[in-house]
């Protein structure tokens, strides 16, 4: 009887000493790919925010705020945007958008997101209507993702905002009776949009949201990170699709 207990005591403490090794191994499998796949990023095309600065002329205050945000702020402000980067992009790839913008009056907020993921932290946006609280009307933009992570923000938290800008991005949350402005632009040649989706999303805005689309313009655009994979090359520059993106969120916000 004892023999026969204590072999099942051995076998049952190998048992568990597999599923532990066995269980191991799967972790640090699922680590390494979570690794692999936040670290293939697209980083910011240096050379093209380097040519499209200087055209920049204004005097602007760039501020860090807590959480990993920092401000673009003009001296007179006539809004806010605070903007949430598309998955798997480097922030600094939007400074170019961001730094426009406040050429144009509008305190710009950019959002880091943690491995570049805004699906990790759709909440990026607490705490900085905070600390620029001189800031009166706020909006959220997002590109892509981005987008996405924005509108499902300001499906829960929606008091206190005027509107979302998406860009290149749609709702996946209703946000019909939520009291906000929405405007939507995406390029002509966008091909990472899914457009089923899209235009399946249009019954969750409110009425009066605004729709553009830039002719020639693809993806990829509203940053400077170079091409995203499957997107379509646009035939107008980078810097032509920024420029016209700030211009129709200006009108839009004033």
């Amino acid at each position: 009887m004892f023999r026969v207990s204590r072999k099942m005591r051995e076998r049952r403490i190998e048992r568990n000493e597999k599923i532990l090794i066995a269980s191991f191994v799967a972790l640090v499998f699922v680590f390494a790919c979570f690794a692999i796949y936040t670290n293939d990023y697209y980083r910011a095309d240096t050379d093209a925010i380097d040519s499209f600065l200087p055209e920049v002329t204004e005097e602007i205050e760039i501020r860090e705020l807590n959480g990993g945000a920092t401000a673009y702020l003009p001296d007179e402000i006539v809004a806010g945007v605070i903007f949430y980067p598309e998955t798997k992009v480097e922030a600094a790839a939007y400074v170019p958008f961001i730094r426009a913008l406040a050429e144009e009056g509008i305190a710009a907020v950019l959002v880091e997101m943690p491995f570049n993921m805004p699906i990790l932290k759709s909440t990026a946006a607490n705490g900085i209507k905070e600390q620029l609280f001189f800031v009166e009307d706020w909006y959220i933009a997002g590109h892509g993702d981005g987008g996405k992570a924005a509108a499902s923000f300001l499906a829960k938290n929606a008091e206190g905002y005027k509107g979302l800008i998406l860009m290149g991005a749609y709702t996946d949350k209703d946000l019909t009776n939520s009291g906000l402005k929405v405007l939507s632009i995406y390029g002509e040649l966008d091909s990472i949009l899914d457009q089923k989706k899209y235009h399946g999303s249009k019954d969750k805005l409110p009425e009066g949201y605004v729709e553009i689309v830039l002719e020639g313009a693809n993806h990829s655009g509203f940053g400077m990170y170079g091409l995203q994979d499957t997107d379509s090359e646009a035939t107008v520059t980078g810097t032509r699709q920024i420029k016209q993106t700030v211009s129709a969120i200006v009108d839009f916000v004033k």
